[in-house]
Order: structure tokens, then sequence, then C-alpha cells
């Protein structure tokens, strides 16, 4: 009941359980409120459905395009891809409740143009790929997508928007950028990456509450949500997003719950959270932990909107940045406003995170980078091997400064997104995230 996200009733099932075994009170009562909900596993999730509709291009199936496969989903059905594809499709569904979409053989969907809207600059264009939209619950799994190049006029392009209420969950996927993003990153005016705001999956949920669960996903394109009040778990994934944010979150900063952790990020700033105005009250609860956060600007950043009450705190006050290594090539790390780091400066959880320099204010204009912490590390060399190629890519020494200088307790005693050591011979979650280049 904890994992399912509601420690309430987890307590109350604790001492009923209790009364008929007295052994079981040996487990911590106090820890059920520190059990992160997670989504059910997908094989469980599958058994529990109404019905499959299953997808070939060639051979026994139900339909041979996804799309089509799609429109005739029913409340508690999934569509199954049976083969690798390509399906050159755009994908675009109002779907019913408790749906899902799932391969486990890696389909590859490739997007055969942009669908384009006009920007404010009439020079410019947002271009979109797949959108679907669900009521109440969607699950995506082990599928890939990709688009054509972005157009030099592009503002943005959004690979994948996902618009739902309830449980969505994506996971085993993978975002292709065209050209492939490299593992550095491209210069500004590199003819194959015009500057533009690249996003691999847009999740919006405005009407309702939603927990979001982005896991084991590797994506080429920053990922972006928006709406109200929102739990999400952004972990054991690999980004790469050169041109903007990795992880951007919008409107529900303030009230919403959510954990970023265990995920290895290239992005020219990690992480921003972006203040909801309206103003709304800032009662959220945001744990970033043992994340590998490389780039070139901060790496975790707090923004206050363009407008509101001067008096308004803009930050929640329950917010841990522990176990983290924070890469930033300017010497950036996290930024504040300096009038709401005032009031919430002791209540963060601050500390035990390795910087690759002192971290600093890039812009003189613009002061709000946090000062290194006592317990925080400075490491100029981190990793076995920063050659993508190699298994030990990022991976860092067992006995070195970062094997032990975690919090501990009920964080790990290490620094950064794996265990101390090799990758281990048989692989881990990073094995087939690194193998995709």
């Amino acid at each position: 009941l904890a994992r399912m996200g509601d420690p309430a009733k987890a307590k109350i099932a604790y001492d009923q359980a209790v009364k008929l075994d007295k052994s079981f009170d040996t487990y911590p009562k106090n820890q059920l409120d520190e059990v992160v909900p997670q989504p059910m596993p997908l094989d469980e999730w599958l058994q529990g459905r109404k019905g499959c509709i299953t997808v070939a291009q060639y051979g026994p199936a139900d339909h041979r395009k996804i799309q089509d496969a799609l429109d005739k989903l029913k409340p508690g059905m999934y569509v199954k891809v049976l083969d690798k594809g390509p399906y050159r499709e755009r994908l675009e569904a109002t779907l019913p409740e408790d749906v899902g979409l799932i391969s486990e053989v890696g389909s590859v969907i490739e997007l055969p143009e942009w669908k384009s809207t006009p920007d404010a600059d009439p020079k410019k264009t947002w271009d979109w790929g797949a959108s679907l939209t669900c009521g109440r619950g969607l699950r995506l799994a082990g599928l890939e997508f990709s688009g054509p190049r972005a157009a030099a006029s592009t503002r943005g392009t959004h690979q994948v928007t996902v618009r739902g209420l309830g449980d969505v969950v994506i996971e085993s996927c993978r975002v292709l950028m065209n050209p492939r993003y490299p593992f550095a990153m491209p210069a500004h005016d590199h003819k194959d990456y015009p500057w533009a705001i690249h996003t691999s999956f847009r999740i919006e949920h405005w009407n309702g509450p939603c927990r979001l669960f982005i896991m084991n996903n590797y994506l080429e394109g920053m990922v972006e949500v928006h709406g109200n009040s929102t739990f999400m778990i952004v972990e054991r994934n690999h980004i790469l997003a050169w041109h903007f944010n990795g992880v951007l979150v919008n409107g529900s900063s303030l009230s919403g719950e959510f954990y970023i952790r265990h995920n290895v990020i290239h992005a020219w700033a990690g992480i921003a959270i972006n203040a909801a105005n309206p103003p709304v009250q800032a009662t959220g609860k945001h744990h970033f932990t043992n994340n590998l956060l490389h780039g070139v600007r901060n790496s975790i950043t707090y923004v206050p909107p363009g407008e509101g009450p001067k008096d308004q705190l803009w930050v929640p006050k329950n917010v841990r940045i522990r176990n983290n290594i924070l890469h930033s090539w300017q010497g950036g790390g996290i930024w504040v406003p300096p009038k709401d780091w005032a009031a919430v400066k002791d209540s963060w959880q601050l500390g035990h995170n390795c910087y690759l320099k002192e971290p600093k204010t890039i812009d003189p204009a613009d002061p709000g980078t946090l000062p290194k912490q006592a317990t925080d590390l400075i490491l100029k060399e981190q990793f076995l091997s920063i050659d993508p190629k190699h298994a030990d890519h990022l991976r860092f020494a067992s006995d070195g400064p970062l094997s032990t200088g975690g919090v501990g307790g009920k964080l790990p005693s290490y620094i950064g997104p794996f265990p101390p050591g090799p990758a281990p011979k048989a692989g881990d979650w990073f094995t087939p995230l690194q193998a995709i280049k």
C-alpha cells in the first residue's frame, strides 16, 4: 500500500498485521512514510488487462498499422507491437482510460513529417510528433521514436506529447534526434544542430492529479512536464539535451511531489523548476539524489516567474539535494533566487554532492548560486573512463572519495548514479542505455 502511494492505509494494515503476528512489529513503522510509490511491474500490469490488440507488418496480427490498433482500443486494453518495424506513422489518438502501447522487441516508430503550428515569430514554427491523449491511465513501454531532421526555422520539436491524468508510465523507451545527439556538446553554430528547444517527451496534465513515472529510458531531448499538482519519479534514465534543460517542470513546481534520482543527464542545464503563475502555495516535496548532471550552466535551477507578488515564496521548503555529481563547465551548481533562499535555507537538506570546481555565480547580474557545503567534494577527475564506448564510462573507483562520500542512512553511502566500481560483468540499468550509441 505504501508503494502504491497510500502510507496512511499501509499503517492501518501494519497495525492489523501486528495483532495477528507480534514478530511483524520488528519492521519500523515510521519508515512507511518514506516509501516512494512505484508503478506496477509491467508483467503484472499485463495480467490485469481486458484484452490485447496486436500489430505486425507481416504474419498473424490484428492490424498492420499502430494507428489502426490505437483507434480500436477500449478501456483496460493494450496494443502490442510484435515486430521491430519500422513503422512510418505519426500517431495521434484520444484514448480510453487505463490503456497501453508496448513492445517487447524494441519496435521503431519513425515520424514521416512534423505537424507544424505557428510561433509568435512569423518566421518560426513549433513542430510536433506523436500526440496521445488519455483521460486516465496510460503506459508506454519498449518503443523507439525518431523523426525527420528539424528545419532551421523551428522554434522547437516535440517528439512525443502525452496528455493524461492518473498513472502515466513511460518505461524502457528510446527517443532519437535526427541527426543523433553526440555525447559532447555541439557548437551553437553547428549546421546539423540549429539552436532550438528539442523535447523527447512532453507531458501535460491540467485538469486533475497525475502520477508520472519516467524510468529506464534513453532520451535525446528534454523531458518537459506541464500541469498542476504532480507526483513524479524520473529514475534510471540517460538523457541528452544539449540545447536546453534535461528535465523542465512547469506549473507543478510548488505543489508537486517528485523524485529525480539515479539518472545520467547531459544538458545545457540539468534540471529546471519553473514556478507557477498565478502563484500557488509552496507545499511541494522535491528530492534530487544520486544523479550525474553534466552540462554547461547550473545543474539545478529554481526559476521565479516574470511577475507575481513580491512577498510570494517561489521555492518549497521540503527539498533534498544530496549524493549528486554536479558537473558544470562554467562553474555553476544549484541556483535559487536569493530572496527565496533566505526563507528556506534552514529547511533544505543539502550536502554530500560532488562538484567539478568550486561553485560560483555565472552571471554577476543574476546572483543566486549556492556555495559549497561542508560535506561536498570537489574533484577534477572523477571517472574510470570518459570514453562513451568503454564499459566503465562514467563509473568511479570503488576505493575513491565518491564511493564513501554519500550521506548514507536512507540514501546510498556513495555519490553518483551507480554503485562504486567498474560496471558489473552482467550489466546493470545503464548498460543497455549506454549501448544504444
